[in-house]
């Protein structure tokens, strides 16, 4: 499961569909005034709507005008809903086998506040070190982004659209992944109220993970569900009660996001039963 990340990362840079970001924002306001620059065309369709797939954080657009330029193409919302159902498959699967998250920091991070009540500090340590390997795999994926920009400015390409270092992010993430699989298996099973300190391995891979995935859908967070749950009833809100009673933007992405969660973590429960 945590290979077809890397493989949905390596894909994502050849998708026809792209993100794109709010015009309503500064950054979007650039975007679209660069492309209608470009072609006088776009600049005849700027005026038409468009259907955004707004989440928290940012908001993914189907641009649907646009030609494949790929036979390897990946829909925003399909790419969103794989990733969340990875996540609800790995936390459920660390859940229960090791008493930790993979992708779900916020938890770690509840949990690590509980030993330090406790005055466990071995155990407090132990999920520190798993959100900082997850912060340090976050991390690493800008810097290589950052590298790939600096590059392409030096060499005058195009770089609105370029998701080339996602490439790059995959073969590493997937090493990352395979080591973290073979010394975990090579560990003994945990015992109640031990740890397995390498684990932070697989924190690791889920960092650089999630922080391409939320990068490529223009930060559209596919592995935490409170703001997603929060839209939801603002959504709610908004169609019975609102002016226009209509469901507000975002509401398909969330329900999307948080329906492949609860199924990811289905199928985990499941092999793990």
């Amino acid at each position: 499961m945590q290979l077809l990340a890397c493989i949905f990362l390596a894909l994502w840079p050849n998708s026809a569909v792209t993100t794109a970001i709010h015009p309503s924002s500064s950054r979007g306001r650039n975007y679209v005034s660069q492309r209608n620059q470009r072609s006088s065309r776009l600049h005849h369709h700027a005026a038409s709507p468009h259907h955004y797939l707004s989440s928290r954080g940012g908001s993914m657009e189907s641009n649907i005008a646009s030609k494949p330029e790929s036979q390897n193409t990946i829909h925003p919302l399909a790419f969103a809903s794989i990733m969340a159902f990875l996540a609800g498959y790995s936390d459920v699967l660390c859940v229960k086998k090791f008493h930790c998250y993979a992708a779900m920091m916020s938890g770690n991070i509840v949990t690590m506040s509980i030993a330090l009540g406790e005055r466990k500090w071995k155990d407090a340590m132990w999920r520190l070190s798993l959100v900082g390997s997850y912060l340090v795999g976050a991390a690493s994926v800008r810097s290589i982004e950052l590298s790939c920009q600096k590059q392409r400015v030096e060499s005058n390409e195009e770089s609105q659209k370029s998701k080339k270092h996602l490439k790059i992010v995959a073969p590493i993430v997937a090493a990352v992944f395979a080591i973290a699989d073979r010394a975990i298996g090579k560990s003994a099973i945990i015992s109640e109220g031990g740890h397995m300190w390498n684990l932070s391995l697989l924190a690791l891979g889920y960092g650089m993970v999630y922080a391409s995935a939320n990068q490529a859908l223009n930060a559209t967070i596919t592995q935490l569900l409170t703001g997603h749950v929060t839209k939801l009833g603002s959504a709610v809100s908004d169609r019975f009660l609102g002016t226009a009673r209509q469901w507000n933007k975002g509401v398909v992405t969330s329900v999307c996001i948080l329906g492949s969660f609860v199924i990811g973590g289905t199928v985990g429960g499941q092999i793990l039963s």
